[in-house]
């Protein structure tokens, strides 16, 4: 293979950029998260849930 040809290869393969990844939306902006209520229960679907966290654990656990 040809120096110049190469250096042409090189030159090539070097401009291909790799496509940007696909990253999930956030579904609340940083420092605008909703109370602990409402998101232990919609990412759990148990509306009981948070609840029980409460029963569970004393005020300087939680």
């Amino acid at each position: 293979m040809e120096p110049s040809s190469l250096l042409t290869s090189w030159k090539s393969s070097a401009s291909l950029k790799m496509d940007l990844p696909e990253l999930p939306l956030r579904m609340f902006t940083l420092g605008e998260e909703p109370a602990a209520i409402r998101s232990i229960s919609y990412h759990s679907d148990d509306t009981k849930l948070f609840k029980a966290l409460c029963d569970c654990l004393t005020a300087d656990e939680y």
